[in-house]
């Protein structure tokens, strides 16, 4: 049976595989002191600097040209158009390029603490490698397994606004437990343990952050926000919905060689969670709003791939502690 869970739960992983926890930017995963460092941010930056300059002249020239006296009303037309165009062009890379410039002003310091909106893009931008109003699909996916159950998440899509960043993930889980009442609280304590429903809305807020020049070591620390859903079409031990809303704080260091082949770390992750009364009959709890918190380590190897074990867990409710021990893995592109 624990054999036919892991094969299914690859199955339906499939080629959804990419980075679990914090993706390092490799474009500004940098000492930005070195030759190296700035001879990257340097050369993107002048390629956004002239392709703005150079939509700029177009742009200009246009005007220009349909401004002329005696200019035809269709080519009048027709150059209003490209403005348009050209404009909407002009500010996405304009955009682009204050994102670069604000990232490598991050990268500078190596402490951050209450951030505002220029701090949390570069955060995120160098955390997720994401730019501002790009949303990256399929990005963060990754598959766990319990001593009798095991789970698929997938980040379907996320992006940044403002301060924040917002992400929309999708989770398979499955038990192999024969009787359907254990099955159905194996289930749901996977979810709770791992991303929290099989339909998570997730908003996230960076509170804490601290790294040496070259990334060895880091130190993070963020609040998250979720609601949660259990949805019975999505495959559910039960035909009723279930659902909750979670304050959490998320605690995440990390130690790596110097040539970055080999990175350890650990996250410790509490949170207070207000479930439905559904969302605690699955978990056969007697409350429905309860403490929940997660230690979990793991290894990064080569930027390849990451192997988690979450070994230990906290809770007001003391069916949920130390539950089992809960392997984790992720192949990162």
């Amino acid at each position: 049976m624990r054999t036919r869970l892991l094969l299914g739960l690859l199955c339906c992983w499939g080629t959804v595989a990419n980075a679990q926890d914090f993706k390092f930017n490799k474009a500004f995963a940098y000492d930005s002191n070195s030759e190296r460092g700035q001879s990257i941010y340097t050369a993107y930056k002048k390629a956004y600097e002239k392709s703005i300059a150079d939509l700029v002249a177009k742009r200009n020239a246009i005007l220009t040209e349909i401004n002329q006296e005696g200019t035809a009303i269709s080519k009048v037309t027709d150059g209003e158009k490209e403005i348009k165009k050209l404009e909407t062009e002009i500010r996405e890379l304009t955009t682009s390029l204050k994102t670069l410039n604000n990232t490598e002003d991050f990268k500078k310091k190596t402490f951050h603490a209450f951030f505002g909106s220029p701090e949390s893009d570069a955060f995120f931008n160098v955390m997720y490698s994401e730019e501002r109003s790009v949303i990256n699909f399929l990005n963060n996916s990754g598959f766990n397994l319990g001593s009798k159950s095991g789970s698929v998440y997938t980040e379907l899509a996320s992006g940044n606004m403002s301060t924040v960043r917002l992400s929309l993930g999708t989770m398979v889980s499955n038990s192999a437990q024969e009787d359907q009442a254990e099955a159905k609280e194996e289930e749901a304590f996977q979810r709770l343990s791992t991303s929290g429903g099989n339909t998570v809305l997730t908003v996230e807020y960076p509170l804490l952050y601290w790294s040496t020049k070259d990334n060895q070591y880091n130190l993070i620390s963020r609040f998250m926000g979720k609601a949660t859903a259990d949805f019975p079409a999505f495959g559910t031990q039960t035909s009723d919905f279930a659902g909750s809303l979670v304050a959490a704080v998320d605690v995440y260091v990390d130690a790596s060689t110097s040539n970055g082949d080999i990175r350890l770390y650990a996250n410790f992750n509490l949170s207070r969670i207000y479930g439905t009364e559904v969302f605690k009959e699955n978990l056969g709890l007697d409350n429905a709003n309860f403490n929940f918190g997660r230690l979990t380590t793991g290894v990064v190897i080569k930027n390849k791939f990451n192997l988690s074990a979450m070994f230990k867990t906290f809770s007001s409710e003391e069916s949920l502690e130390n539950r089992n021990l809960i392997i984790g893995g992720a192949f990162i592109f």
